[in-house]
């Protein structure tokens, strides 16, 4: 269904986005999404397990400027 671990990356983060958009109200021009597939792991990806950490979504909530 996916072309790369990136486009699967994106998309899934894209699917919180729309969540915190659509159902939390979170203002959509106030959020960034970013992918980063096979590039940014935190867990090897050679057991299942370790594939299923890697499967995240992080959310950076940052103050805004004055």
């Amino acid at each position: 269904k996916f072309g790369s671990n990136r486009e699967l990356s994106v998309m899934r983060a894209m699917a919180v986005l729309e969540f915190l958009v659509a159902d939390c109200e979170i203002a959509d021009g106030k959020c960034v999404v970013a992918g980063h597939g096979q590039y940014d792991p935190i867990a090897a990806n050679d057991k299942d397990a370790g594939k299923a950490k890697n499967r995240r979504v992080e959310i950076v909530v940052m103050k805004s400027g004055s």
